[in-house]
């Protein structure tokens, strides 16, 4: 067990963790990580429905999900400014939880109407499906917009 405690590996994954962990409190807040964890599955997940999506419709370019990466890295930097105007303004986490949410609530209609895109409707509820009807509608135009433009 000391070997383990005594090995560059595990130091090295100590000051690699304890760095991150350390960073993403800083910026985002201690007691909002769970919710950044929860961004970030929502982003995952809207991520992985949306590429096979684009895939099966042929509408899938290396132009737009290198767009993708921008827009991925503007959504998570939108909290940490919000934390910071929350700590300026000495507020409760008030602008944190309203951009947050309002981040996850949009990416998670993306996620739904991806699933949708991709035919596993069925294990979704109809009152969800009918909630993202417009960004289905959306997302099927613009699929079908990009793949006019290849």
């Amino acid at each position: 067990m000391v070997d383990v405690f005594n090995s560059t590996t595990f130091k090295l994954g100590s000051l690699v963790g304890g760095g991150l962990g350390t960073f993403l409190s800083i910026i985002y807040g201690k007691s909002n990580l769970i919710w950044i964890c929860i961004l970030m599955m929502v982003v995952a997940l809207d991520w992985i429905t949306g590429s096979k999506a684009s895939k099966l419709d042929g509408s899938y370019s290396s132009a737009y999900g290198v767009e993708g990466i921008a827009r991925t890295v503007v959504l998570f930097l939108l909290p940490c400014l919000a934390h910071m105007f929350d700590i300026a303004f000495k507020l409760p986490d008030f602008f944190f939880f309203m951009v947050t949410g309002g981040l996850t609530y949009h990416i998670f209609n993306s996620f739904t109407a991806n699933c949708v895109r991709v035919g596993w409707d069925k294990w979704i509820p109809t009152w969800l499906l009918e909630s993202v009807a417009s960004e289905i509608e959306a997302k099927i135009k613009r699929s079908d917009t990009r793949k006019r433009r290849k």
